[in-house]
């Protein structure tokens, strides 16, 4: 059990209840060289847990946290020939690790006639698949036994990404006998591990069920560094001619895991002097697909007083929009690739798009990394020490929340944990600490929450040291009872990648003592460390309190150590005690955070009471805290001073419940009275709500002191503001007061009605109307119908209730085939939607023929 102690907390005690893969790394004990509590797994294993004799690289993470993609030349799993580099998933949470790089058919013997591919439905000139695009009855026209004879890749599989739940791969690889049309030079693949739903299903003679589609065109083109959208709608890869030639981005949309051709990203950039982008590479792409952010060398045209100049630039692409920005900012604003002297290396972008990093400096020197907000141009150095001096650092990652940042420095002082000499005099991150005249140490994965990092300005906590080591031995160094491992990684790896919530991180390693009880062949590995913090609360002692009355107490809990945390259930084993009010459920906490448990004592018998407080987080871990008290059974008079004029706070009701209203409309409050049941005075000192739905008028309660047997009103709104889901609104009022046992929580809750679209007829043909009916919408309010995939609106206003009607035309020249109709309440993000399918009239019934 991992213990934590700060000065007036005690820990609460936890039992662990995850799975077994997980490999503890031991127990922090100071501050000053103790990671943050964590777990580190060695992902470079066959499917039976061993170790790879030959190690693995190339790691990336899923966003869900639970699948790692990686190369190794080891033979894992699946059939695989010697020495070739294939690609594998580590699936942690099926256990289990898988072959992606899967050859589908024999290897042809040379021959001047081409090997016959398998049954495929596209042509060599456009994306291929091993699924036929249509079925009959439901069945597909040839037996999937048939199509695969499932063999070891006869080419190198390497560079993969993976899709934020696992599911799908995309990776580079030289294989002819995976796609039909694929070999020679390196193709983009995509491997589809679940096209049936089931993850990793076998077929009936016992062969992996994985689709693969061809994205890149062979034999013409050199690729590189594909990336796939963890929302798994888009496919990026920078691509160049064999001979001479620009390289350029493409992008593939998916949809349902069956690929578009690929197309060509723009590279003019605007507002830059006529700028062209001639090369760009290393692409990384946001989330949902959205924005793809690169390294770019652009070039500036001659002109009639000016030679032609070139710079380095990142840039991030809106592919909707087919519109380049650069995001490579200085904090001034200004942007740092002022000529091709100034190396802007491994953009990474969060998954909506709207946090850039990536590292900046002089070749040969040292680097800093970067974190940019493009839409409000907001820039700023994040590799910094413990103390806000810059550090040398390298190959950031970002989770895609966009709060935490991953990158590697062989900086002094820039983590939690020991610092160490280096082995040698080489450096993992190129120019090396000593350019900024520091000591180089051992070279680390360091993780950073940006929020925190800016919230607490100067007075910033260490970095988390993601690359922990399990063992105890660190020589010449007493005070740190953990040695950080060797060099992790080297430069030129692959960047760190993060889990969506930062709460995993994964990175390839040259450490042979990240993993407890593993024995780690020499060379690179890919490992993946998990952060897991604890909570910790006060045992709250309730006193002494009359049989069948009852006395609330407000605890605090709070976050300990590294990483999000989050609570997804509360419970008490004794009836004694019972919930109330809390703003920990559903609430995911990070360094510093706490959140507040309110909890009721009505004891039923005379004598100590006890119960217990469990707090159970994801992933299957629980918290207990002990709660204690005494049931009075008030025969003998008490002393005095317990009995003083001391006030006792009471709400009520308690929760209070506004039940359905329609989205931004105002309705009447509901009033929330404060009583005082004690027998002294007792001041109301602070009224707050954090919700966007509800509001307090605390006129008749602030700073106002009530009585015994007092009681004032508080006036609660509820107003449900868009988008329409979800629908249940809960918030919890925060009361502090002179009473004993605050701050006080008072829940409250209510339902916001959702909008709903109706279409008659829902089949329609060009030139003709349909009736749009709309329900529950914003009362009184303007409302616009749009079509998703064509052109084409019409308005309305509702009616006190939420009601409209009207007319939606479909444009005579319409094009025919579903499209989705949307209403929007103007000005807001509320809308609805309902699908309509557009079709040509027949001149005459179908089954009738006319006859001369």
């Amino acid at each position: 059990m991992v213990v934590s102690r700060r000065v007036g907390l005690a820990a609460l005690s936890l039992t662990v209840t995850t799975g077994l893969l997980l490999i503890p790394v031991g127990t922090p004990t100071t501050a000053a060289a103790a990671p943050a509590p964590g777990s580190t797994l060695l992902a470079t294993v066959d499917e039976n847990g061993a170790p790879s004799e030959s190690g693995g690289e190339d790691q990336d993470l899923s966003s869900d946290g639970t699948a790692i993609a990686f190369t190794s030349r080891a033979e894992l799993a699946g059939p695989t020939a010697a020495e070739t580099r294939n690609v594998y998933v580590r699936d942690t949470a099926r256990n289990r690790t898988v072959l992606i790089s899967r050859g589908q058919f024999p290897t042809a013997p040379p021959s001047s006639t081409p090997p016959t591919p398998p049954p495929s439905s596209s042509s060599p000139s456009s994306p291929t698949t091993t699924e036929p695009t249509f079925s009959l009855g439901g069945k597909r026209l040839l037996s999937l036994a048939a199509q695969v004879a499932e063999s070891a890749a006869d080419g190198d599989s390497y560079r993969p990404s993976i899709s934020g739940n696992g599911r799908f791969v995309v990776f580079l690889s030289t294989a002819t006998n995976i796609v039909a049309g694929a070999g020679g030079t390196a193709a983009v693949l995509l491997c589809d591990r679940a096209p049936n739903g089931v993850f990793d299903a076998r077929r009936p003679d016992g062969t992996l069920d994985y689709r693969y589609h061809l994205l890149s065109t062979p034999g013409s083109t050199i690729v590189d560094n594909p990336h796939i959208a963890a929302g798994a709608t888009r496919v990026v890869w920078q691509q160049s001619p064999l001979t001479a030639g620009f390289t350029r981005l493409l992008v593939a949309d998916l949809t349902n895991g069956l690929p578009a051709p690929g197309r060509e990203l723009p590279t003019d950039l605007p507002g830059t002097a006529g700028a062209r982008l001639d090369r760009q590479t290393t692409p990384d792409i946001s989330g949902d697909g959205r924005y793809v952010v690169s390294t770019a060398n652009a070039v500036v045209p001659e002109g009639p007083d000016s030679a032609a100049t070139r710079f380095n630039a990142i840039i991030r692409t809106d592919v909707a929009a087919g519109r380049n920005a650069r995001v490579d900012l200085a904090d001034d604003g200004t942007p740092l690739g002022t000529d091709e002297s100034v190396a802007l290396l491994s953009p990474a972008i969060s998954g909506d798009g709207s946090v850039v990093a990536f590292a900046s400096g002089r070749y040969g020197s040292w680097s800093t990394v970067h974190v940019v907000h493009p839409d409000t141009a907001d820039s700023r150095v994040v590799s910094l020490d413990n103390t806000g001096a810059p550090i040398n650092a390298v190959l950031p990652g970002l989770s895609a929340d966009g709060r935490y940042l991953a990158f590697v420095t062989d900086s002094p002082g820039a983590h939690d944990g020991a610092d160490v000499p280096p082995d040698d005099d080489s450096s993992c991150t190129g120019g090396g600490a000593r350019a900024l005249a520091q000591e180089p140490v051992r070279c680390q994965v360091v993780v950073r929450d940006l929020v925190a990092d800016q919230r607490r300005g100067p007075n910033r906590l260490p970095g988390a040291l993601a690359s922990a080591p399990s063992g105890t031995d660190c020589p010449g160094t007493a005070e740190a009872p953990r040695c950080p491992g060797d060099s992790t990684p080297r430069w030129s790896s692959t960047p760190p990648s993060l889990s969506a919530d930062g709460a995993r991180v994964a990175f390839d390693s040259t450490s042979s003592d990240l993993a407890n009880g593993v024995t780690d062949e020499p060379g690179t590995d890919v490992f993946a460390h998990t952060f897991e913090p604890t909570l910790r609360a006060e045992p709250p002692a309730f006193g002494s309190v009359h049989i069948g009355d009852d006395y609330t107490q407000t605890i605090t809990v709070a976050h300990s150590g590294f990483g999000p945390l989050s609570v997804e259930s509360l419970a008490i084993n004794n009836s004694e005690f019972s919930l109330g009010a809390n703003t920990c459920v559903g609430t995911v906490l990070h360094v510093t955070d706490t959140c507040l448990i309110s909890i009721r004592f009505t004891p039923s018998g005379a004598g100590e009471r006890t119960g217990r407080l469990i707090a159970r987080t994801r992933g299957g871990r629980e918290y207990t805290v002990d709660l204690t008290g005494v049931g009075d059974p008030g025969t003998v008079d008490g002393d005095p001073e317990v009995v003083a004029e001391i006030p006792r706070f009471a709400a009520d009701p308690d929760p209070l419940d506004f039940g359905p209203r329609l989205l931004l409309s105002d309705g009447p409050p509901l009033p929330l009275t404060i009583h005082n049941t004690g027998d002294g005075p007792m001041t109301v000192t602070g009224l707050s709500v954090d919700s966007v739905d509800f509001s307090l008028d605390v006129t008749s309660c602030q700073d106002v002191t009530i009585t015994a047997g007092g009681s004032c009103v508080v006036d609660v709104r509820f107003r449900p503001v868009g988008p329409a889901a979800p629908v249940d609104r809960s918030a919890v009022i925060e009361i502090t007061s002179t009473a004993p046992g605050g701050p006080h929580l008072v829940a409250v809750r209510g339902q916001a009605r959702q909008p709903v679209l109706d279409l008659n007829p829902a089949v329609v043909a060009p030139g003709r109307v349909t009736i749009a009916t709309g329900i529950d919408f914003t009362p009184n309010h303007p409302i616009t119908i749009t079509y998703r995939e064509a052109v084409g609106s019409a308005t309305a206003t509702t009616d006190p209730d939420g009601r409209f009607s009207t007319q939606l035309l479909v444009l005579p020249k319409a094009s025919v085939g579903p499209r989705t109709a949307v209403a929007t309440v103007d000005g807001t993000d509320i809308t609805a939607e309902r699908p309509l399918l557009v079709v040509i009239n027949t001149v005459s019934p179908s089954q009738f023929v006319g006859r001369g």
